[in-house]
Order: C-alpha cells, then sequence, then structure tokens
C-alpha cells in the first residue's frame, strides 16, 4: 500500500506547483499520468505519474504482472512481479515530446508458486535503463513505444524451494507502449 502512496502524493504535490506561476515560464513544472499496456497482457496493471521542468522528468511506476511462461525457469508454475520504480526521464525536444531516455531504480517483491504448489516470495533491487518517443497526438494526450533493459543488482542468490533450485534472472528486455496525457 505504501508503494501507491507516495506517487500519488507526488503526483497531487507536482499539481499544486503546477498551479504556482513561478518567475518565469523557463521554470514552469509540468505533470502526466501514463498506462502501460504490457502489464495489462500479463494479467496485471501500471499506475504511472511524472513531473518535470524544462526537458527532464521524474517519474514513479507502480506495476504488478505475471511472468510469462516462456520466461520462467522449469518447474515454476507461476511468477508474479510487483514492481516499484523512480525513473528520471531526459528529452532532446521541449515540452516532452520526441525521443526520451533514461535511467531508474525500482524494488521489485518476486512470488513464486513450484509445481507442487510450494510458494516463495523474493525481494530485489533492480537497475532500468529505457528510451522511447513521444508522439503527441490531442491536446496533451500522446502515445510513447519504448524499449527497456531491466538489470537485478539484488536479489540474485539461488532460491531453495524443495528440490528445485530456482536462480531469477539476472537481465530482464521489455518493449511496449504507453498512453499518456499531459496536464
Amino acid at each position: 500500500m505504501k508503494f501507491i502512496i507516495i506517487p500519488m502524493f507526488f503526483l497531487f504535490f507536482s499539481l499544486q506547483l503546477r498551479s504556482q506561476e513561478l518567475s518565469s515560464a523557463y521554470y514552469h513544472v509540468h505533470a502526466g499520468i501514463e498506462q502501460d499496456i504490457l502489464p495489462y497482457f500479463l494479467k496485471g496493471f501500471n499506475i504511472s505519474a511524472w513531473a518535470g521542468m524544462k526537458n527532464t522528468r521524474l517519474r514513479f511506476n507502480y506495476a504488478q504482472a505475471n511472468t510469462p511462461k516462456f520466461w520462467m525457469a522449469d518447474g515454476i508454475v507461476k511468477e508474479r512481479i510487483a514492481a516499484t520504480q523512480v525513473a528520471v526521464d531526459f528529452f532532446l525536444k521541449k515540452d516532452f515530446k520526441g525521443f526520451w531516455f533514461g535511467p531508474g531504480l525500482g524494488h521489485w517483491q518476486t512470488s513464486l508458486m513450484t509445481e507442487q504448489q510450494e510458494k516463495r516470495n523474493f525481494p530485489g533491487i533492480v537497475f532500468s535503463a529505457g528510451s522511447g518517443y513521444n508522439w503527441n497526438f490531442y491536446k496533451g494526450f500522446y502515445l510513447s513505444p519504448y524499449i527497456a533493459g531491466h538489470m537485478r543488482i539484488s536479489g540474485t542468490k539461488n532460491i531453495e524451494m524443495g528440490t528445485l533450485h530456482y536462480r531469477p534472472s539476472l537481465m530482464f528486455p521489455e518493449i511496449s507502449l504507453k498512453l499518456g496525457w499531459k496536464f
């Protein structure tokens, strides 16, 4: 629950900042929300909000999704990831349009279930790097196809589950499409 409350606090705080005019339009704060379609295809969901100035934004994400069967290790019948992430996105054009890239850092809580119905949860810290393109199509609404790579920097030790020896994947590729709205 705290992983949802913290990003929402920053979203509402950023909206308050946006309502206050600063001394220069150069420092005008923008905010927005995004929905990533990938978690919905993987029986999950996504919550994402961002705030930024000039060509840089700070983005908060919370997502849950099941790992696709082709990516799961033998003996695992269900793997669900709950991910909380903070990312910094840099845009080459102003007004958060066009090409963007940036790093992120997140906490992933992974839940596993074996064929014998044994369950195990374990945390991990994940570094991410991604890039995409924001295409504005109507009054602040935009589409953003993107690609990202996620690398575990903790939570990589072997996990014993009965006779099964599970080792979490070190790298995760991702390709998806976001629908967003800039206020």
